[in-house]
Order: C-alpha cells, then sequence, then structure tokens
C-alpha cells in the first residue's frame, strides 16, 4: 500500500471542487464548512486526501452557528443557505501538504512538485531517501524589517487566516540607550536619547539574533542530512554578512568538507548611507535643492530596481540636492557600504 492510501478522503460539493482546488493551488490555505452529518468529522492535525489527489492537512477546526457566522455568507446560493439554516457547523481551515502532480518527465525519472512547509515535509521523509539538497533560505538579515527575513522570531507554520500572514511586515528594532533608557529614534509621542555618549545595546541585540538564527538553521540542516545518502551534499545559499552562522551550524549537525562557491552578479540593492547627507544632518545643516529632478519609475527609490516589495505604483520624483557645509562637500558620493555584487553558496557533504 502507497502512503497515500492509507489516507482518509475529504469529499466537496461536486458545484465547489473546482474553486477550492483553485484556491488552494493560489494561496495554500482555504476553509470549508460542515455541518449536520459531517460535523465533527474532519479532526485537527489530521490529513486527508481530496478528490483529485492533493494531500490536505486540518490545521485547525472553530464551531459557528447560523448564518450570519459563515465565513463565506456573501457567497452562498439559495441551496447552500437552505443546507446550512440553524445547524451549527465545523469552519475547518485546510492547508496544502502535497501535490502529486508530475511537472515534468524525462525516461525513466519524474519530477513531483511538493507545495507545504518543508520542516514537516523533510520530517515525513525516511532517512537516506534523497540524493542531492539545494536551497536558497532566508538570510537573517530582517530585509526591510520583514518578519519573513527573521524566522527565529515569526516562525512560518499555521499563518495566513490563522495567523499573522507572510511575509509579515515588522519594523526594525529601534535601539535603547543603556544611560537614559531611551531609544535611537523617537516618535511622536518618545523623545529620542540626547546624550553625548550614547551607549546603544544594538552590538548585542544583532549578536544574539545571529545565535538564534543560526539555531533555527540547525534544525533545518538537522533535517535535510537525515533525508541525504551517505555522499549526497547539500548547497545552500547565503548572506555575505550571516553566511558563516549557515556554515557553522552546517558542521554543528554533521556536514563535512565544507567549502564554498558563489553567484556573482553585476546588480545589488544598495544598503548604503550617503555620508553627505549624514554629515550635514549631524551638524545641523539642511541641503537645499539643486533644481534638478530625478524620476525614478514604478514607485522605486534612487539606486533600486522596481518595487515590489512594498506594492507602491506609479512614477516618483526626487529632488536632488547639494551638501551645505565644507565637511559634507569633502565626502560628497562617499557611502558606507558597497553595492552587493555576490551570494555565498555553503556546500557539505554527508559522510
Amino acid at each position: 500500500m502507497s502512503p497515500t492510501e492509507s489516507i482518509a478522503p475529504i469529499s466537496f460539493p461536486e458545484r465547489e471542487i473546482d474553486d477550492v482546488r483553485e484556491s488552494l493551488m493560489r494561496s495554500g490555505i482555504i476553509c470549508t464548512t460542515r455541518v449536520q452529518h459531517e460535523k465533527g468529522l474532519y479532526i485537527k492535525g489530521r490529513q486527508y486526501m481530496t478528490p483529485w489527489g492533493d494531500v490536505v492537512d486540518v490545521v485547525g477546526v472553530t464551531e459557528g452557528k447560523g448564518l450570519d457566522r459563515h465565513p463565506h455568507q456573501a457567497l452562498l446560493d439559495d441551496q447552500m443557505r437552505a443546507e446550512i439554516g440553524d445547524h451549527p457547523f465545523d469552519i475547518v481551515y485546510l492547508r496544502i501538504v502535497t501535490a502529486p502532480q508530475v511537472v515534468a518527465r524525462s525516461g525513466e525519472h519524474v519530477l513531483q512538485l511538493c507545495v507545504g512547509d518543508c520542516f514537516d515535509w523533510l520530517k515525513a521523509r525516511d532517512p537516506g531517501t534523497i540524493g542531492n539538497a539545494v536551497c536558497d533560505p532566508p538570510y537573517g538579515l530582517e530585509f526591510m524589517g520583514k518578519g519573513w527575513d527573521a524566522p527565529w522570531k515569526y516562525g512560518f507554520t499555521e499563518a495566513g487566516v490563522l495567523g499573522a500572514p507572510l511575509p509579515s511586515f515588522t519594523s526594525s528594532r529601534n535601539p535603547m540607550c543603556r544611560t537614559c533608557h531611551k531609544h535611537k529614534r523617537g516618535s511622536v509621542s518618545h523623545v529620542a536619547c540626547t546624550c553625548d555618549e550614547p551607549d546603544f545595546d544594538d552590538v548585542e541585540h544583532k549578536v544574539g539574533d545571529l545565535q538564534k538564527f543560526q539555531r533555527w538553521s540547525e534544525e533545518w540542516l538537522a533535517l535535510i542530512y537525515k533525508v541525504l545518502v551517505p555522499g549526497g551534499t547539500a548547497k545552500i545559499f547565503g548572506g555575505t554578512r550571516t553566511f558563516h552562522r549557515i556554515g557553522a551550524a552546517m558542521y554543528r549537525v554533521g556536514f563535512q568538507d565544507l567549502h564554498m562557491d558563489a553567484w556573482v552578479y553585476g546588480s545589488g540593492f544598495p544598503k548604503s548611507m550617503n555620508i553627505s547627507k549624514a554629515i550635514d544632518k549631524h551638524l545641523g545643516a539642511v541641503q537645499e535643492p539643486t533644481g534638478e529632478v530625478y524620476v525614478k519609475p514604478d514607485g522605486s527609490s534612487p539606486g533600486q530596481g522596481t518595487n515590489s516589495w512594498t506594492d507602491e505604483l506609479g512614477d516618483r520624483e526626487y529632488q536632488i540636492t547639494a551638501p551645505s557645509t565644507d565637511e559634507a562637500k569633502a565626502w560628497e558620493g562617499w557611502g558606507t557600504a558597497l553595492k552587493p555584487a555576490w551570494e555565498p553558496i555553503l556546500i557539505g557533504r554527508k559522510p
């Protein structure tokens, strides 16, 4: 018996099957209602087989009663309203685990696309059954303050309708001064630190976060190590500022012969501070517009590509300014960082 033959089936009304399948493939998670004889039939934590062959997890079950409590009340037709009536019903949240559909075939080799949480998928695999692994995990940089790049803080499980949507958006941490106990950046209701020699705690915070990032990396790397055959290799992409933590994690879970490849490219997302503007700001000087305007399309800012990270659309104009102080003029055109132009790839072998 194959693993899928032992999974209990889940049924849907014939008129809903196409919509349910499309929604699952698009968002990965849906909710469906179960009334009368189907109430209590589906249990949280169990897996079920859909009529079209996908495996789904029941990640939550809540109870409702009355049409006004139905999550899709605006979409119900007369037949559906009559079926539900005043009966209590279960709202069953389903998350797709795997879509056993062949997307490519070459001779005897079949490529199968599986949709789901990699932690769950790897845990369900038998040891020593996969030849090689290639992945591009979060780099632990909290890129633009987004939670999906800080998985040790926010996690990836039970998202969507059951938790915070992914990618989650969080603000970057505001360091606190140990002397005055005020934050580095002020706000409307809070005054920023004004100490002559502030002692911010951001260094220790970043070190602590990197340690958590390494421990989180060890969790999924240990699962990859488990499923690899002896001699199998793992190829893990990383960020230039955090790849050493991934390398350390690979070493700790047992990978040997660690070495590094690199993906080198000509474009990058600049993360540099304009030193000239920073000097004028520090000295309390205001840079005056030169009269020139820089127009960047699609809502992106100078030096960036299309700004799909913030979903802001439309052209945007930026005033070109000139340094005001002699100190700022001396540093015009200088920044604090180079544009990234490569990504390290850590490679390890399971003995």
